[in-house]
């Protein structure tokens, strides 16, 4: 084999195996996304209770490993309910609140680590007591802000953090086709270029 031939080889396996690696992350990142969800909670998303709870526990579908962990319960003051340390069983993670928690809503802001490292967080809203109906988007012009937040109201897996990643690699994995097609086409040219010209014969 020629050292061209050779050469266009060789960036042609290259950029096959750039595009390899980067759709072998984007499974890992998939089954990542899959096994760190968040199964339930207590109280559960947009539960309204009657009474305030004891504590409050989410249940993942995997294991988690007993650091890196948070669970704050935030009332609408900002002002925490949650009290001692969290308390690790398996797969469901829990923390005692403290009494007298008013009527009102409560945010749970968690984050955990699975067994492989990965941290992950979100937040489940509920309600206690007797509660006012919550302002339209029209009225609190909440939307806007929290879309330009970026903030997520819902069991959360990074989450929006996620999309990056997956968006670099999409762009990885089109650069190697794209080296790939280059190197072919240049191939093809050079084949071109190096046969015999007609002109050239009908001149002489």
């Amino acid at each position: 084999m020629s050292a061209p031939a050779l050469g266009r080889l060789r960036i042609a396996l290259a950029a096959l195996a750039v595009a390899a690696v980067s759709w072998s992350l984007l499974g890992v990142t998939d089954a990542a996304q899959a096994h760190e969800q968040l199964l339930e909670s207590t109280p559960a998303k947009g539960e309204a209770l009657d009474a305030p709870p004891d504590e409050v526990s989410l249940r993942f579908a995997n294991d988690l490993l007993a650091v890196g962990g948070a669970i704050l319960v935030l009332d609408e003051s900002e002002q925490p309910w949650t009290q001692g340390d969290l308390v690790y069983d398996g797969t469901t993670v829990s923390i005692a609140l403290a009494s007298g928690m008013p009527d009102g809503r409560y945010e749970i802001r968690w984050q955990v680590v699975s067994q492989d490292g990965h941290p992950i967080s979100g937040i489940v809203p509920f309600t206690v007591g007797e509660v006012a109906a919550e302002p339209t988007p029209a009225e609190s012009g909440t939307a806007a802000v929290e879309a330009a937040a970026g903030r997520d109201d819902g069991d959360a897996s990074p989450t929006a953090g996620v999309d990056a990643p997956r968006l670099i690699l999409v762009g990885l994995v089109g650069a190697a086709i794209a080296l790939v097609g280059f190197a072919l086409a240049l191939s093809s040219r050079r084949r071109g270029d190096a046969s015999p010209g007609t002109t050239e014969r009908g001149s002489a």
